[in-house]
């Protein structure tokens, strides 16, 4: 007989139907019931095993460069599509600095994660700030505010108040890419969707989007990396 695929991560609740998640490393997280049998829980997993391979594949397949950082020396770092070595150096000007490779003082080597958050997060702000406001009065848009977020499953957002959200992460994607996403939040204000008239208006400001959206989709692992 054909057993059910591995369950990593089993979880109860007071809900009413039973879910399954292929999670982007592969696993398999099931959420049933709290009073649901054992049978009824593997007899749906059972049924459901096609589809949970698929996903799986798929997932090995999305995620395979998928390394989470450890924050230790030669590792690269990704800054505006481009990767930087990260190097321990006696004496620096500044805890941290860019200049082809990313150098740290030595005395801070035990809070290199913090720090390396702390720099994306601020050159998110900067450059982020500058390509929105560019980008506002080049097209017109107004919007009420923004600000930078830990995101990972969205690299911005537009709610129906014009306020703008956008993922520090993104920094570390080419700037023609982190124009598009700017592009395509001012876009909303104007645009709820993602109609035909949504597309023409994001193509007057980036007449490459589809390669900037190709981009992105390629290159989604870079969310969970940091």
């Amino acid at each position: 007989m054909t057993s059910i695929p591995k369950i990593d991560r089993f979880i109860r609740s007071k809900r009413n139907s039973i879910a399954l998640l292929v999670e982007r490393d592969s696993t398999l997280t099931v959420k049933a019931p709290i009073y649901a049998s054992e049978k009824l829980i593997n007899d749906f997993i059972f049924e459901k095993r096609n589809w949970i391979l698929k996903k799986q594949d798929i997932a090995k397949e999305k995620y395979k460069h998928f390394v989470p950082k450890k924050f230790v020396e030669g590792e690269n770092f990704l800054f505006l599509g481009e990767n930087y070595e990260l190097e321990y150096i006696d004496s620096l000007h500044s805890p941290i600095l860019l200049d082809k490779k990313l150098f740290i003082i030595e005395r801070h080597r035990n809070v290199t994660e913090k720090l390396i958050l702390f720099w994306y997060k601020q050159q998110a702000l900067k450059i982020i700030t500058e390509r929105l406001k560019f980008y506002s009065q080049l097209s017109g848009i107004q919007y009420n505010s923004f600000k930078i977020t830990s995101a990972r499953k969205r690299w911005g957002s537009c709610s129906r108040t014009g306020k703008l959200n956008f993922s520090f992460r993104l920094i570390m994607a080419p700037i023609e890419v982190v124009n598009y996403v700017i592009i395509h939040e001012l876009a909303h204000i104007i645009e709820h969707n993602h109609s035909r008239n949504f597309w023409k208006l994001v193509s007057q400001y980036d007449s490459d989007f589809k390669t900037h959206l190709t981009w992105l989709k390629k290159h989604n692992y870079i969310a969970f990396v940091i």
